[in-house]
């Protein structure tokens, strides 16, 4: 079991390594095609977040493990 734990621990670092990288590159790429980049402040975010609240009360119960992960991931669940 050492030996699967050992390359389960490699092969996430492998992982994150691999898509911060590619990651960039894309990021890099939309910007010289002259997608435009747009940031939101906090408060630009919390309005966004109430705005999209009813969104995920819709579909809660069919995708609640799904919403469970965006809102980890967004910092807000």
């Amino acid at each position: 079991m050492e030996v699967l734990a050992d390359a389960a621990r490699e092969s996430a670092l492998y992982g994150r390594v691999f898509w911060t990288e590619h990651g960039q590159k894309a990021g890099k790429t939309a910007l010289w095609s002259k997608t435009q980049e747009i940031r939101l402040s906090e408060e630009e975010k919390k309005k966004f977040r109430a705005a999209v609240e009813p969104v995920y009360e819709k579909y809660r119960k069919e995708y609640a493990d799904d919403i469970e992960k965006i809102q980890k991931l967004a910092g807000t669940g």
